[in-house]
């Protein structure tokens, strides 16, 4: 394989490096680019270098692997027309999509990216149809508003206090040595106990039924979706609050697939996750599973 800088997008200056898959390999599997998206304000080798060893391994198995920078990170330029993150992340992955089209004749895209990278590529896919397919790896976030957020993590909160913490020797010696912060774990018990479901905010309905209709809409368009979450992530919160089920239940089917990377962090620090973490990609991007259409029943919010 060989890799290079370039120049993409028609009017942004996004500094990219595009991963040449093996000649001959290229051809026998079309033409085809997995994009990987920047991970907050992580620039294009991702954490820990997790996005050059899998721009590499998929350009082994034929695919052109981009990685660039957005607007304002890295080595790509800021923005001067004050465009939104949110919109303007869109916007450029897709001139990037432009770029490969025009310059390579690229005519399937899957991207790819981690925590606000899989927000963006979850975005851009149902803005795109030359969007076949996305990995969200770890997603959170979704929408900015300030109740959105600290629903789900109060969700989350209690989620860990309930299965872990209460369970934990470590956790109650912490307890009893008065390093763990009782006003907000009695707290958020309480709220779990105590609220009906009723009393979700507007915002979180919203915020939620704008994400589920996205969704429903990439699978009626057969959008292959991978989630990729790490054992206990936020992302999990986020996920289960959109769907009103836990995400880890919704298996199977041709179009989405869901699996959970066992002892991962956010970030995937370790390296024995990143090689769980892109062995899983690499299965996903090879071998389609049967069709089945089940999700779609499944996520009739």
């Amino acid at each position: 394989m060989q890799e290079h800088a370039a120049i993409l997008g028609k009017t942004s200056g996004l500094f990219g490096v595009i991963t040449d898959p093996v000649r001959g390999r290229s051809e026998a599997n079309g033409r085809r680019a997995v994009i990987l998206l920047n991970a907050g304000v992580i620039h294009r080798v991702g954490p820990s270098r997790l996005y050059v060893a899998l721009a590499r391994r998929m350009a082994a198995n034929g695919w052109t692997a981009v990685r660039f920078d957005h607007s304002g990170i890295g080595d790509s330029p800021a923005r001067r027309d004050g465009l939104p993150f949110e919109q303007s992340a869109i916007a450029e992955t897709r001139e990037v999509i432009d770029s490969l089209q025009r310059e390579r004749g690229i005519d399937r895209v899957v991207l790819m990216g981690l925590c606000s990278g899989a927000v963006t590529a979850f975005e851009t896919a149902a803005a795109d149809e030359r969007v076949t397919g996305a990995v969200l790896i770890n997603p959170q976030g979704f929408d900015a508003s300030p109740q959105w957020h600290s629903y789900v993590q109060r969700r989350g909160d209690a989620r860990r206090y309930w299965t872990r913490s209460l369970f934990s020797a470590d956790s109650w010696t912490r307890a009893l040595t008065g390093r763990v912060e009782y006003k907000r774990l009695l707290d958020t018990l309480w709220r779990q106990a105590t609220s009906p479901a009723a009393s979700v905010p507007e915002a979180v309905t919203t915020v939620s039924e704008r994400v589920g209709s996205v969704l429903r809409s990439l699978l009626t368009r057969k959008v292959r979706l991978l989630f990729l979450l790490s054992e206990g992530d936020d992302g999990v919160d986020y996920m289960n609050v959109i769907l009103g089920q836990n995400i880890r239940h919704l298996q199977g089917g041709e179009y989405l697939d869901v699996r959970v990377l066992a002892g991962a962090d956010h970030s995937l620090t370790l390296q024995g996750s990143q090689r769980q973490l892109i062995d899983e990609v690499t299965d996903w991007a090879r071998a389609p599973r049967e069709a089945d259409t089940s999700e779609l029943a499944l996520i009739s919010m």
